[in-house]
Formats: C-alpha cells, sequence, structure tokens
C-alpha cells in the first residue's frame, strides 16, 4: 500500500506500507533427526509462518543528467523464523523455532549523476539501527551498522571504457547470534567489445591495497559460544572474455499466470540465513 506525492517534472516523495509472509519449508518442518557423533539436527513440525512489516519514505529526484534516491524505513517482525542451537548431553543440537523478533531502522541513499556522456557517477550508502531477541534463549543482539559503494564509468579512446569502484561495511555486522566481520574492497577494469560487440574482453584487479583478508566472526547461542576466524588472499587480478550469440530484439513473452514460492523458507531450493533482513 503506497500514496505518492509529485511535487514538480522532477521531484516525487511516497510513503508506503509492506507486510509479507515467511513459510516454513520442509527441511525446516521435518522432524527426522540426523545425527552425528557431535551433533543432532532436526525440523519443527509446529512450526508456523512469520509475518513482517515495513514502513517507508521514499524521495526521489530524476532530471537528464540526475538521479537521487533517498528512503527512510522502519521493519519489525514478532515471530520470525530462525534456527536455534544448544548443548544437551554434550552433543550441539540445531532445530528451528518461530522465535526470533527484530526492529530495524535505516536510511538508504543511491546517487547518479552523468556530468558528461562519456562519464557516469554512481554511490550508495546505508546506515541502520538492528534489534533482534530470541526471548526463549534470552539471547539479544543490538547494533548500527552500514555500508557504503561507488563506481567510476568512464568512456575512452579506441571504444574502450573504464570502471574504478570500492565497496566496505562499516559498524557492528549484527545478527540474532552473533557479530559478523567488516570487509572492504576495491577493483578497477578496463574492458572493450569487438566483432560488433559480440566479443567484450576485460581485464580487472580487486583488493589493490590488501594482500591477506583477515575476519572474525563471534558466535553467542544459548549454551553455544563460538569463535571464528579466516585468513584468505585478497588481491587477485584476472581477464573474461565474453561471447554474446544471436540478438533478442523481444523480450520472451511470459505466461500470464504463474506461482512462484518466494516466500518459503527451508525448502529444498538453496535457502537464505534465517535471522536476517534482506538487502
Amino acid at each position: 500500500m503506497s500514496a505518492q506525492w509529485k511535487f514538480n517534472d522532477t521531484d516525487n516523495i511516497e510513503l508506503s506500507y509492506t507486510t509479507s509472509i515467511a513459510r516454513p519449508g520442509i527441511t525446516y518442518l521435518n522432524p527426522a533427526v540426523v545425527a552425528t557423533p557431535e551433533s543432532k539436527t532436526f525440523g519443527n513440525s509446529h512450526l508456523k509462518s512469520s509475518r513482517s512489516n515495513q514502513l517507508a519514505l521514499i524521495y526521489t529526484k530524476v532530471s537528464p543528467k540526475f538521479f537521487y534516491q533517498l528512503t527512510g524505513a522502519y521493519a519489525f517482525a514478532d515471530n520470525n523464523l530462525t534456527n536455534i542451537q544448544y548443548v544437551e548431553d554434550d552433543l550441539q543440537m540445531f532445530t528451528y523455532a518461530n522465535a526470533a523478533k527484530y526492529k530495524m531502522a535505516g536510511l538508504i541513499g543511491y546517487l547518479q549523476w552523468m556530468p558528461s556522456p562519456a562519464t557516469t557517477l554512481s554511490m550508495n550508502a546505508s546506515f541502520k539501527w538492528l534489534d533482534m531477541k530470541n526471548p526463549a534463549m534470552n539471547v539479544c543482539n543490538v547494533g548500527w551498522y552500514g555500508n557504503a559503494g561507488g563506481n567510476l564509468s568512464q568512456k575512452l579512446w579506441w571504444k574502450m571504457r573504464m570502471n574504478l569502484g570500492f565497496s566496505t561495511t562499516f559498524g557492528r555486522s549484527v545478527s540474532l547470534y552473533g557479530i559478523g566481520a567488516n570487509y572492504h574492497s576495491d577493483y578497477p577494469s578496463l574492458q572493450r567489445s569487438f566483432l560488433n560487440n559480440h566479443l567484450t574482453v576485460a581485464l580487472f584487479a580487486s583488493c589493490l591495497f590488501e594482500t591477506h583478508r583477515v575476519q572474525s566472526v563471534r558466535t553467542v547461542r544459548g549454551d553455544y559460544t563460538g569463535f571464528k576466524r579466516t585468513v584468505n588472499n585478497a588481491r587477485q587480478y584476472g581477464i573474461t572474455l565474453t561471447w554474446q550469440i544471436g540478438k533478442m530484439n523481444e523480450q520472451v513473452k511470459r505466461s500470464e499466470h504463474s506461482i512462484t514460492n518466494s516466500d518459503e523458507v527451508g525448502g529444498l531450493a538453496p535457502i537464505k540465513q534465517p535471522g536476517t533482513i534482506g538487502k
């Protein structure tokens, strides 16, 4: 449900309310026990669908060379599906429950500017406050976090295009049961298309100022406390070759009626990590 006010040809503001459900899939519902010498995993057949709600106020400005959007949002849920982990008889026990509660308030911005036909600059940033709880396990995690990124795309001589970009996160990367690690990345690339744009060759690099990336994650779930530290090679160089076969001039006609299960959590398909908020 939304309402929009248009001030003029370039500026408008929108107020919206969105509610959605997440249904437990077969993986979450199946009570069969999968046991190892160190753990037991089983589903919960008493799970119910969870409901989330979001309020958003969006300001948008559009012009031939300039696009800007600023969003203020508030989201909340009281019976979110989440995974449960505890210790029993020296075994780690894994299951699921309608136990998570969360509140999120955030400010999200996006900017795109074209100072010339050959140059495009884009930037995005978000700043959010998150309060997540599992009252049944007396677990609570609260924190501020955010991310920022930018990209400069420039047309050069000889039909080449250069891209310079970066992305980073900051603050406390909060989930229901722990605190994640922040990251940053930078990526220059140079590309050119040949043979009537059928072949594209690109040279790229990433993390030029970082040889190794060290990340630490702390997890607390009732009786279980974990700490994980990973070290990876961060710096990369490469070349990509892309070949386009044929040319699509018309959109593929879609069926008028279709069924999608985008609200399912814990089905047979790859699932979204429970206890998180979408991007």
